[in-house]
């Protein structure tokens, strides 16, 4: 018999979800218990709906308390444990019990999980390699788990141990994880048993918490790795990883509050707002529906269909010029939608001026939220993001068209830009060499795809990468591009295709914004994508890259406030430098004291 452990805590309105997952299970032989850990909402009204569990109600006492609770009260020969806004897939203790079947010395078994959005739906990712030899060590460097309910426990093992720590506010997983697979074989066997559900309220987004829980869990080791070279090595590359993990985000959330009491006026005067990155509550990217459902009751033919996503953000004085460039393309089989981000300049009224085109409105929620709301009303094949200040050059959709329809293992095909100033004469192309192999590492060392609008995106690459990321900010393009060249090939078909307009009011003309945005999502890269020592090596050249441009521009601005004894713009300067890019700022605090 497998006994599930399900704890709860204000986890209500996803605990029957969980419940249902466990009674959907292909093995049969089990017993659920729910331990409510003392939930102040409905949890008890919806365990007492639930049929065929144990409902055990407890006060409040964390959730290593719960879970001991819960195993101590079982009577299964193995064990697994379940969040409740968490869900096992079906096969998932067939899988669990059959590993521990065929490895009978195994204290534990582990699998792999994907991720699931607040409402259920699948995001894109990729299950994590398989461990198959030296566990512990493994786990020093990371909880290559990743998630608690992948685990099958022997009851042995939890009385053996001792069950969860109740003294770690969190970690505790991890914690019997080390203690375990210290002194006992355990097993990692390759089949998807849950799913983890992200929705803006998990633990792990404490990152305080989750830092200080598991470099303290994992200090716990450093006596038993002493002594031992491979140990040690892992050891430290795991204080490093956690460090990474969980440090650099609340360091991000420590300057982003830095700016936020720098943007607020001094007494007496008010100073201009530095823009800030959205956090919002619910990071999901996708849409409950998709709209490729709706396709088969169109008359249109999804072949080579081209949906143009326009994000505005009063910027209507531009927009005639973005959409008569549409006008004049030469290419009909498409749709134009503009997305109004809660402008004040009526762009809808732009928009109403062209045949054919849709206009969408909504509340200010960034540039990247506009483009996924504009991508998940379109219904092309291929999409292009042409920004609002930007027009496209005669010929772009049908070369970005054929690019794709003979490239068809491409993600994303793109082009070239024309850079154009206010004046007709201020136009001219930078040098632009195409990419030809080795796309992912090459865009990790520099953003070869300069704007989104130079690029069309093959629809699919979008829909499993999960479409633009609102916490990236000005670098949302970059991340997407990044998401996407780790799974599709990219193709330069290399015709200049785009006006890219150079004026002041650009959201790439605030240094500091963009050096923020294009650091912390590089940073978030190295901690999750980078797998060998080129793709790091890579990364670590496009760090530097945006450090010596945005970083070196923020710079001289800070050193023209400081010419020109504005020390509240100087001081706004000051933040993003120290955390972005503080070699930088030393260097030129060490340049200025020198001078006689």
């Amino acid at each position: 018999m497998v006994t599930v452990v399900i704890t709860c805590y204000d986890h209500g309105r996803f605990l029957r979800d969980a419940v249902r997952s466990v009674w959907r299970q292909t093995f049969t032989d089990l017993e659920v218990i729910v331990v409510d850990d003392g939930s102040t909402d409905d949890t008890p009204a919806v365990a007492a709906d639930l049929s065929e569990i144990q409902y055990i109600r407890q006060g409040h006492s964390g959730l290593s308390v719960a879970r001991n609770t819960g195993w101590r009260a079982s009577r299964g020969r193995y064990v697994s444990f379940l969040d409740a806004d968490d869900r096992l897939l079906p096969d998932a203790l067939r899988l669990g019990v059959a590993c521990a079947a065929a490895h009978p010395d195994a204290a534990f078994v582990s699998g792999h999980y994907v991720v699931i959005d607040g409402s259920g739906l699948r995001l894109p990712g990729r299950p994590r390699p398989c461990v198959t030899s030296d566990h512990y060590q493994a786990l020093l460097r990371s909880n290559y788990i990743g998630m608690h309910a992948t685990v099958l426990y022997r009851h042995e093992t939890l009385e053996r141990y001792g069950g969860f720590d109740p003294s770690l506010p969190a970690a505790e997983d991890y914690d019997i994880y080390l203690r375990v697979a210290r002194q006992a074989p355990v097993v990692c066997h390759p089949g998807l048993v849950a799913e983890y559900r992200w929705h803006g309220a998990n633990m792990s987004l404490d990152s305080g918490l989750m830092l200080k829980a598991t470099l303290r869990v994992l200090c716990r080791q450093r006596a038993h790795a002493r002594g031992h070279d491979r140990l040690e090595r892992a050891y430290g590359e795991g204080v490093r990883f956690w460090q990474q993990l969980f440090g650099e985000p609340l360091l991000d959330e420590v300057a982003h509050r830095g700016l936020l009491e720098c943007d607020r006026a001094p007494a007496g005067g008010a100073a201009p707002v530095l823009p800030t990155r959205p956090r919002p509550a619910d990071a999901t990217f996708h849409e409950a529906s998709d709209p490729r459902s709706c396709l088969s009751s169109m008359n249109i033919s999804a072949g080579s269909f081209v949906s143009v996503v326009i994000p505005c953000f009063n910027q209507a004085r531009f927009l005639t010029d973005a959409l008569a460039s549409l006008a004049v393309q030469g290419y009909s089989h498409r749709e134009v939608i503009v997305v109004d981000d809660g402008s004040a300049d009526d762009p809808g009224a732009v928009a109403g001026r062209f045949d054919g085109v849709r206009c969408l409105r909504q509340d200010n929620q960034g540039t990247a939220t506009a483009r996924n709301r504009g991508f998940h009303e379109s219904r092309g094949k291929y999409v292009v993001f042409l920004d609002a200040d930007d027009r496209l050059l005669s010929g772009a959709l049908g070369a970005g068209v054929d690019a794709l329809d003979q490239n068809p293992d491409c993600g994303i095909v793109y082009g070239h830009v024309r850079l154009v100033g206010p004046a007709p004469s201020d136009c001219r192309c930078p040098p632009q060499t195409p990419v030809t192999r080795a796309h992912y590492r090459e865009l990790l060392t520099r953003n070869y795809i300069w704007t989104p609008g130079a690029a069309m995106y093959r629809r699919g690459a979008i829909d499993a990468v999960g479409g633009f990321d609102p916490r990236a900010g000005g670098s949302a393009d970059f991340d997407l591009n990044i998401r996407i060249a780790r799974r599709w090939r990219i193709h330069c078909h290399g015709q200049v295709v785009l006006d890219y307009r150079v004026h002041a009011e650009s959201q790439s003309s605030d240094p500091g914004y963009m050096l923020r945005s294009a650091v912390s999502v590089r940073r978030r890269h190295r901690r999750l994508g980078c797998q060998d020592h080129d793709e790091r090596a890579a990364l670590k050249m496009g760090i530097r890259a945006v450090q010596a441009d945005y970083g070196e521009r923020l710079l001289d601005r800070m050193a023209g406030y400081v010419r020109a004894g504005d020390w509240w713009g100087t001081l706004r300067c000051v933040p993003p430098l120290l955390h972005y890019h503080p070699v930088g700022l030393g260097r030129r605090i060490v340049r200025h004291l020198r001078r006689p």
